[in-house]
């Protein structure tokens, strides 16, 4: 679609396309972008503006990003309201969504890169009253243990799965 902005100030600026709102109205992954085509704000290229003067051509043809899905289940069943993030440490890049009530999650819009995806039952645990313990892609307890994910552009990665453990349990009693 088109676009213009009106009343600014003589001065350079940064053009960024962020798709968020379109991506969520339309069911669609595309991924932002600077211009002049890059991912990091730091390499945009300056669009200078003078006052009463129109600048045109500055245009983006965004891509569609990669995503990943799976399922998580705990003893069995699926589990509703486990977070799932996903980062990648080279980019800094970090992504996170909730399972829905048949366990399934989907992060889509994803830039490339390999990432550590995280299973974080804690608000679950504290909705439901269980004790399920936080693992990481594929069955890791530790963040450097993790496998890495790898997402290509406009690549669906499906089944990045996990079935959490539930962890035990120490009781007692504490007197004065």
């Amino acid at each position: 679609g088109t676009y213009a902005i009106a009343g600014l100030s003589a001065a350079e600026y940064e053009g960024r396309f962020a798709p968020w709102e379109h991506n969520s109205d339309n069911g669609t992954g595309f991924l932002p972008e600077y211009y002049d085509d890059v991912s990091d704000g730091g390499e945009a290229t300056p669009v200078p503006v003078a006052f009463e003067e129109l600048v045109s051509g500055i245009d983006a043809d965004l891509e569609i990003g990669g995503s990943i899905a799976g399922t998580v289940t705990g003893d069995g069943a699926p589990l509703k309201g486990v977070m799932i993030e996903a980062y990648d440490d080279v980019t800094d890049r970090w992504y996170s969504t909730y399972t829905a009530a048949d366990g399934t999650y989907e992060i889509d819009a994803m830039f490339p890169g390999e990432y550590v995806v995280d299973f974080d039952a804690w608000e679950y645990n504290n909705t439901y009253d269980t004790s399920f313990l936080e693992e990481y892609y594929d069955d890791a307890r530790m963040w450097d243990e993790a496998t890495l994910v790898p997402v290509d552009v406009a690549e669906h990665t499906p089944g990045i799965d996990a079935d959490l453990e539930i962890g035990g349990t120490i009781s007692g009693t504490v007197t004065g």
